[in-house]
């Protein structure tokens, strides 16, 4: 994942927390995207219920973080069981996430610790070293639900669009280049400005041998993931029969 920690560091210095704070805030936005995105059933709806994200709707980081993430499954059916089958296996498959441990399950509710998979969450352990889910299943809600767009800190610092985000590859020497703009309108009766700011991230890095073919590239929630297959190296060395 091709993450600039020093936007990190920069809204961590403007929000007065410790980095890890925004650092998960952003995986774990990317995870109830993912989940939300991937759930598909007429049993009843996934709510996101609270946790980390709601910061993003306020814009704003409190003294009381909280780490996890919960979801309440609405209306409660019958038998949960195809519905916690289903829940677990868009969780197993979660893109840059994997599961630390097996679901912890009660008649209420189920449980998922997940880790990101290059251990950014980890490395920055002033914080718990996994993301916290919780599905509850219910019948009630005790609020309105609101539709709110989801975005994190460093997505809106960045303001990543994959259009935004150019790859080359030539002699082994893979390009990324990403430019950020932004416009701001002032309008009042006196006067008018617009602004436009922009920006260019760059970063090379020797990949050697690659097989060129079998290159790709996703984007996700800000996220540049590139894969890209050695090529086989040639045999330097080859053994001669004596006849």
């Amino acid at each position: 994942m091709m993450l600039d920690f020093e936007v990190f560091e920069q809204i961590a210095d403007e929000k007065q927390c410790d980095i890890a704070f925004p650092i998960k805030e952003h995986f774990l936005i990317q995870v109830i995207k993912q989940i939300i995105g991937h759930l598909h059933t007429e049993a009843g709806n996934l709510i996101f219920g609270g946790g980390t994200s709601l910061v993003c709707a306020y814009d704003e980081l409190t003294k009381r973080f909280s780490e996890d993430a919960d979801f309440r499954f609405v209306p409660c059916p019958k038998s949960t069981k195809s519905i916690r089958s289903e829940i677990t296996n868009i969780i197993r498959n979660l893109d840059g996430f994997k599961l630390d441990g097996e679901p912890l399950s009660d008649s209420r509710k189920i449980e998922y610790h997940l880790i990101d998979t290059d251990n950014v969450i980890k490395k920055h352990s002033s914080l718990r070293p996994y993301i916290k889910i919780e599905v509850f299943f219910t019948d009630n809600l005790f609020y309105d639900p609101v539709l709110l767009p989801l975005q994190s800190f460093y997505d809106k610092e960045t303001n990543s669009n994959k259009d935004d985000v150019k790859i080359d590859l030539d002699d082994g020497i893979l390009t990324i280049v990403a430019t950020k703009h932004e416009e701001k309108e002032d309008k009042d009766k006196n006067y008018y400005r617009k602004e436009r700011t922009f920006g260019t991230f760059k970063r090379q890095f020797n990949v050697g041998n690659v097989n060129e073919d079998s290159i790709e590239a996703h984007f996700n929630n800000g996220v540049l993931k590139i894969n890209f297959p050695k090529e086989e190296q040639k045999q330097s060395k080859k053994f001669i029969d004596i006849k």
